[in-house]
């Protein structure tokens, strides 16, 4: 099992290192951003704005940080199968005694990690950053914790369908880019859908519609992609 994780992480390590990137890039940009507001307080101007509070700066970068895993996350589903093909890496491993079973194991281990891994850190961020408001409230903001719980929820959701999608249509062809866009697309086209459904039949109540429905058909369309793209991998006869 350990070799099979191993050539996994070696066939994916582009991806994750294009997620660790993604992961720290918002961080970089909030650090930059911080340290200008810094520079320029020390030379007040008439009119300047006070300086960010660094908390809400470091908070939003989290979550940004945390929407951006979303792109390694249908990477990896997209290279999961149709990489394995584009290489024809599919056709060596057919001739081993490796189940695909096992070999199924290790791809979701592989990116199970990734996100335990990207997702924990920003958690982890937005705890820390939560109790240092709750030490200091005479400075802190009003931040209600719906305003990280809501955002949390879209992008679970909506990883949830981009995985499931670039799962399925990666173990029905041998192209990963052609995956990679159908689960990034898929959220976009079942919003859409959504939108002009409520609008239809009850535009009175098209937030509620929309929000409901993207939630429900979400986890619906996640499970039948993701056990449709895992049978038919586990039954193909073709590499």
């Amino acid at each position: 099992m350990k070799w099979v994780l191993w050539r996994e992480y070696r066939l994916n390590r582009l991806i994750r290192i294009v997620g660790a990137v993604l992961m720290l890039l918002p961080y970089v940009f909030v650090l930059i951003g911080l340290v200008a507001a810094h520079w320029m307080s020390e030379r007040p101007a008439i009119g300047a704005p006070s300086p960010p509070n660094p908390v809400l700066f470091v908070g939003g970068a989290a979550l940004y940080s945390m929407a951006l895993s979303l792109l390694t996350l249908t990477l990896l589903a997209g290279n999961a199968f149709a990489g394995e093909r584009a290489d024809r890496s599919a056709e060596y491993l057919a001739y081993l005694p490796l189940s695909r079973l096992r070999r199924l194991a290790a791809k979701l281990l592989l990116t199970l990690g990734t996100m335990v891994s990207i997702w924990g850190f920003n958690i982890l961020v937005l705890l820390v950053l939560y109790f240092i408001l709750l030490a200091t409230p005479s400075a802190a903001p009003s931040v209600k914790p719906d305003d990280v719980l809501i955002p949390l929820g879209l992008f679970a959701l909506s990883g949830l369908i981009m995985f499931s999608v670039a799962w399925l249509v990666s173990s029905l062809q041998s192209s990963p880019t052609f995956a990679v866009a159908a689960g990034l697309i898929a959220p976009w086209l079942l919003a859409l859908a959504l939108q002009g459904a409520a609008f239809l039949f009850d535009p009175e109540e098209f937030g509620f519609i929309v929000v409901i429905g993207y939630a429900v058909a979400a986890l619906l369309l996640a499970v039948a992609c993701f056990s449709t793209g895992t049978w038919y991998y586990l039954r193909r006869v073709e590499p």
